[in-house]
Protein backbone atom coordinates (compact mmCIF):
# COMPACT_ATOMS: atom_id res chain seq x y z
CA UNK A 1 0.00 0.00 0.00
CA UNK A 2 2.82 2.58 0.76
CA UNK A 3 4.53 1.67 -2.29
CA UNK A 4 1.23 2.17 -4.41
CA UNK A 5 0.91 5.72 -2.59
CA UNK A 6 5.07 6.61 -3.88
CA UNK A 7 6.51 4.89 -1.04
CA UNK A 8 8.24 7.15 2.37
CA UNK A 9 9.71 10.46 1.53
CA UNK A 10 11.69 10.41 4.69
CA UNK A 11 13.32 7.55 7.08
CA UNK A 12 9.98 6.20 9.15
CA UNK A 13 9.80 6.77 12.30
CA UNK A 14 6.22 5.51 13.36
CA UNK A 15 3.38 3.82 11.17
CA UNK A 16 -0.10 3.92 12.45
CA UNK A 17 -2.58 1.89 11.67
CA UNK A 18 -6.15 4.48 12.09
CA UNK A 19 -6.36 7.80 13.04
CA UNK A 20 -3.82 10.02 14.48
CA UNK A 21 -6.08 9.87 18.45
CA UNK A 22 -7.08 5.88 18.18
CA UNK A 23 -4.67 4.25 15.68
CA UNK A 24 -2.62 1.48 16.68
CA UNK A 25 1.36 1.68 16.30
CA UNK A 26 2.48 -1.22 14.17
CA UNK A 27 6.19 -2.33 14.14
CA UNK A 28 6.52 -2.88 10.37
CA UNK A 29 4.82 -2.12 7.07
CA UNK A 30 3.91 -5.76 6.17
CA UNK A 31 0.95 -5.96 8.16
CA UNK A 32 -2.40 -6.80 5.70
CA UNK A 33 -4.70 -3.89 5.31
CA UNK A 34 -8.39 -4.75 5.39
CA UNK A 35 -11.80 -3.17 4.87
CA UNK A 36 -12.03 -1.73 8.42
CA UNK A 37 -9.05 -0.21 8.33
CA UNK A 38 -9.72 3.93 7.64
CA UNK A 39 -6.19 4.88 7.43
CA UNK A 40 -2.28 4.22 7.41
CA UNK A 41 -0.06 6.85 8.97
CA UNK A 42 3.83 7.37 8.56
CA UNK A 43 5.44 9.59 10.43
CA UNK A 44 9.10 10.91 9.76
CA UNK A 45 11.45 10.48 12.85
CA UNK A 46 10.81 14.30 13.94
CA UNK A 47 7.12 14.13 13.72
CA UNK A 48 7.44 10.36 15.56
CA UNK A 49 9.00 11.62 18.51
CA UNK A 50 6.62 11.49 21.68
CA UNK A 51 7.37 13.65 24.55
CA UNK A 52 8.26 12.63 28.06
CA UNK A 53 4.63 12.88 29.84
CA UNK A 54 4.94 14.36 32.82
CA UNK A 55 2.98 14.74 36.22
CA UNK A 56 -0.79 15.35 36.40
CA UNK A 57 -1.35 18.72 37.43
CA UNK A 58 -5.08 17.85 38.41
CA UNK A 59 -6.18 21.31 35.60
CA UNK A 60 -9.54 19.09 35.04
CA UNK A 61 -8.51 19.38 31.11
CA UNK A 62 -9.04 15.65 31.13
CA UNK A 63 -12.18 15.74 32.88
CA UNK A 64 -14.15 18.57 30.46
CA UNK A 65 -12.34 16.93 27.03
CA UNK A 66 -14.16 13.35 28.07
CA UNK A 67 -17.53 12.61 26.03
CA UNK A 68 -18.26 9.09 27.84
CA UNK A 69 -18.18 11.91 31.36
CA UNK A 70 -15.48 9.79 33.25
CA UNK A 71 -12.76 10.96 35.43
CA UNK A 72 -9.73 10.06 33.42
CA UNK A 73 -6.90 11.20 36.27
CA UNK A 74 -8.59 9.04 38.71
CA UNK A 75 -8.81 6.12 36.27
CA UNK A 76 -5.48 6.56 35.32
CA UNK A 77 -4.07 6.89 38.75
CA UNK A 78 -6.49 3.98 39.84
CA UNK A 79 -4.61 1.94 36.52
CA UNK A 80 -0.97 2.58 37.89
CA UNK A 81 -1.35 1.59 41.29
CA UNK A 82 -3.61 -1.48 40.34
CA UNK A 83 -6.63 -0.52 42.06
CA UNK A 84 -9.54 -2.60 41.13
CA UNK A 85 -12.35 -1.10 43.36
CA UNK A 86 -11.86 2.69 42.15
CA UNK A 87 -11.74 0.86 38.61
CA UNK A 88 -14.84 -0.46 38.86
CA UNK A 89 -16.38 2.63 40.56
CA UNK A 90 -14.66 4.97 37.86
CA UNK A 91 -16.68 2.61 34.85
CA UNK A 92 -12.86 2.31 33.46
CA UNK A 93 -14.98 -0.40 30.98
CA UNK A 94 -16.76 2.82 29.53
CA UNK A 95 -13.98 4.22 27.85
CA UNK A 96 -14.04 4.01 24.70
CA UNK A 97 -10.37 5.14 24.35
CA UNK A 98 -11.18 8.16 21.74
CA UNK A 99 -7.88 9.89 23.21
CA UNK A 100 -9.71 13.25 24.28
CA UNK A 101 -8.03 12.98 27.65
CA UNK A 102 -4.47 12.71 26.56
CA UNK A 103 -5.05 15.46 23.87
CA UNK A 104 -6.26 17.43 26.25
CA UNK A 105 -3.42 16.98 29.18
CA UNK A 106 -1.48 20.29 29.02
CA UNK A 107 0.84 17.83 31.22
CA UNK A 108 1.11 15.75 28.23
CA UNK A 109 0.48 12.74 30.21
CA UNK A 110 -0.59 9.23 28.32
CA UNK A 111 -3.79 8.44 29.59
CA UNK A 112 -5.48 6.82 27.37
CA UNK A 113 -2.64 4.04 27.24
CA UNK A 114 -3.05 3.60 31.48
CA UNK A 115 -6.66 3.55 31.22
CA UNK A 116 -6.10 0.39 28.55
CA UNK A 117 -3.74 -1.12 31.15
CA UNK A 118 -6.64 -0.33 33.65
CA UNK A 119 -9.15 -2.04 31.47
CA UNK A 120 -7.01 -5.55 31.29
CA UNK A 121 -5.98 -5.44 34.96
CA UNK A 122 -10.31 -5.13 35.88
CA UNK A 123 -10.98 -7.82 33.32
CA UNK A 124 -8.24 -10.04 34.66
CA UNK A 125 -9.86 -9.79 37.93
CA UNK A 126 -13.36 -10.61 36.54
CA UNK A 127 -12.34 -13.51 35.11
CA UNK A 128 -10.28 -14.52 38.19
CA UNK A 129 -13.56 -13.89 39.90
CA UNK A 130 -15.58 -15.75 37.21
CA UNK A 131 -12.85 -19.20 37.64
CA UNK A 132 -13.21 -19.21 41.53
CA UNK A 133 -16.89 -18.76 41.17
CA UNK A 134 -16.93 -22.15 39.42
CA UNK A 135 -14.99 -24.04 41.72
Amino acid sequence: LIELCGGYKEKCGKLLMGGPMMGISLFEDTAPVMKQNNAILAFNEKDASTPKGGACIRCGKCVSACPMGLVPCVIARAAKKKQVDVLKKYNVLTCMECGCCTFASPAQRYIVQTIRLGKAILRDEIAKEKGAEKK
